[in-house]
């Protein structure tokens, strides 16, 4: 099938992309750097780059729901036929990625106050009395305030947040 506005090259529902540029048909061989095969596909004399997977869910997979991410089902980065390829949401992807996959987070599969990383930070009023204590920023993101102002203020980048002064707790 004839990649969408760039006619002079076809995708295959295995992933072999092929240019039929000078009136022949030449498989083309795609370059990897994060485990993703991506291909260069030129136009007007203009490069741009485009992962193979995501050339072969746009040609072959409906997306009657409009969602953005491409999975590759098995966890093979390099298995891009369009039996193993699926659109997914982010969350989706990443829950793929973590449940079903046995992938690590980031933090070796820790969040929040299990993570090595995660400090505990303490709420005080505006004279200093300890108003609450927290395990982590994400844990005060989940009493209502912002991850990011509750961190700013701890690290000395601004001074109070909601009313409160945040500290790291030593």
């Amino acid at each position: 099938m004839k990649i969408k506005d760039y006619q002079d090259y076809e995708i295959t529902e295995r992933g072999e992309v092929f240019s039929l540029k000078f009136g022949r048909r030449q498989k083309l061989k795609p370059n990897c750097n994060d485990g993703y095969p991506y291909i260069n596909l030129y136009r007007y004399g203009r490069q741009r780059t485009f992962k193979v997977h995501r050339l072969v869910a746009e040609a072959f997979l409906p997306n009657p729901e409009g969602k953005k991410c491409v999975n590759h089902k098995n966890g093979d980065r390099a298995d891009n036929s369009v039996e193993n390829l699926e659109w997914v949401t982010h969350s989706e992807n990443m829950s793929h990625a973590y449940r079903e996959l046995k992938r690590k987070t980031p933090q070796g599969g820790k969040s929040g106050v299990l993570h090595h990383g995660s400090k505990s930070v303490v709420q005080l009023d505006k004279i200093g009395n300890v108003v609450s204590e927290y395990g982590s920023t994400h844990e005060a993101a989940r009493a209502g305030f912002d991850q990011g102002h509750v961190a700013r203020c701890c690290r000395g980048e601004t001074k109070t947040h909601k009313g409160f002064i945040w500290v790291y707790k030593t």
